[in-house]
């Protein structure tokens, strides 16, 4: 229904779906459906509350959409450290989006205490799952940090690689060109 682009019918079945089955997928996409107004009313409560239950059972998308929220303050009050939180949480279930956001926010230091190793260490996780342009962010935050700093950042990476379970019990999310997360 969504890819036919019969939006009304693929958010009653989305909504019936994450009512009845309480699956993670179909709560990330009534939540979507039900934030974005082209398949009828907005309903950013309900939406709210479908994507919490999702982000809650460990959905990638669903943690960074959430984040998405409470950063821009849509349907939720405004709050940088619960946008942060939920990022972090996408990043660790193997998002390249949010790996690189996670990045962004401790390089820029808008949002969170600027750390540099931190950032580096997120930039080249995504880097590795091959996030459009991370290697660039590598690459220059590389020039800012002493030797040791680029190795503790390096051994944090290599540790997540090794231990994350991203790309083989975990799929990695892709980020997609024009995907909301």
């Amino acid at each position: 229904m969504y890819k036919n682009k019969q939006f009304g019918a693929a958010r009653e079945m989305a909504v019936q779906c994450a009512d009845q089955q309480l699956d993670k997928e179909c709560q990330r996409m009534a939540a979507e459906l039900l934030m974005d107004g082209a398949s009828g009313p907005e309903d950013p409560a309900r939406a709210l509350d479908y994507l919490l239950k999702s982000a809650k059972q460990e959905h990638p998308a669903s943690q960074a959409l959430l984040g998405n929220m409470y950063h821009n303050g849509n349907g939720v009050t405004k709050d940088t450290a619960e946008a942060l939180k939920w990022w972090e949480r996408s990043a660790e279930n193997c998002n390249t989006w949010a790996q690189n956001a996670v990045a962004r926010s401790y390089f820029d230091g808008a949002i969170v205490v600027k750390d540099e190793v931190r950032a580096l260490y997120w930039v080249s996780v995504a880097a590795y799952f091959r996030f459009p342009n991370a290697d660039t962010g590598v690459a220059h935050i590389s020039t800012l940090l002493t030797p040791k700093q680029r190795g503790e950042a390096q051994s944090k990476t290599d540790s997540f690689i090794k231990n994350s379970g991203c790309g083989t019990s975990k799929p990695v999310v892709i980020y997609e060109p024009g995907a909301k997360a």
